[in-house]
This record gives structure tokens, sequence and C-alpha cells, in this order.
């Protein structure tokens, strides 16, 4: 099946995110989004440490952005570049050291 491997973020909206879905669907293409936080060597070192039990029980965790967050113009015409941007890495890394988080 081909494939479409976009970049973040997908559209500038949800509305249109949602519209492109069965655009690929229709076609036979597999739209898939890339995630690229997790080859970071940081966060592939937590996860090592999380995993082998070094820090041992983890029972809180967070992410903090240490960076500036308009690098690009096009990032700052949309606003609220960290939560629209950003926060997709840090919810993904969240899961890859956690697990998908269960709902019950």
């Amino acid at each position: 099946m081909p494939e479409i491997l976009a970049q973040k973020p997908l559209a500038l909206d949800y509305a249109d995110a949602l519209a492109a879905v069965p655009c690929g669907e229709d076609t036979g293409i597999l739209l898939s989004v890339n995630q690229n936080m997790r080859d970071d060597q940081s966060v592939r070192a937590a996860h090592h440490l999380l995993a082998t039990g070094t820090l041992g029980e983890p029972v809180f965790a967070t992410l903090d952005l240490r960076g500036i967050p308009h690098w690009q113009p096009w990032q700052a015409e949309i606003g609220s570049a960290s939560l629209k941007i950003m926060s997709i890495h840090h919810l993904d890394c969240m899961r890859h050291w956690f697990g998908d988080p269960n709902r019950t």
C-alpha cells in the first residue's frame, strides 16, 4: 500500500486534518503523521532508565519545553505553538515511557 508520511502539523485545524483521512482511504493511500521526538537521545535515555527500573517506580512525570517555539514564521501566525505544535511530542513521549493510558 502506498503511504504518505506527513510531518506535523497535518493541517492548521482539526476539520482539515479530519477531512484528509478519507482522501487517503478513498485512494488506497495510508496517511501517517511523523513523531520523531522518541529518537532524541534524552528521550531514549529516559526510556532506558525507566524500563530497567534504575529510577525506581515512577509516581509522577512532567515535561517542560525549554526552547523558543516560534522558530518558523508560520508557527507564530497560528498562535499557541507550544500547544498546537509541541504538545503532540510530549504526549507521545509519555506514551513511549509509560505505555498507552488505560481508560476505565
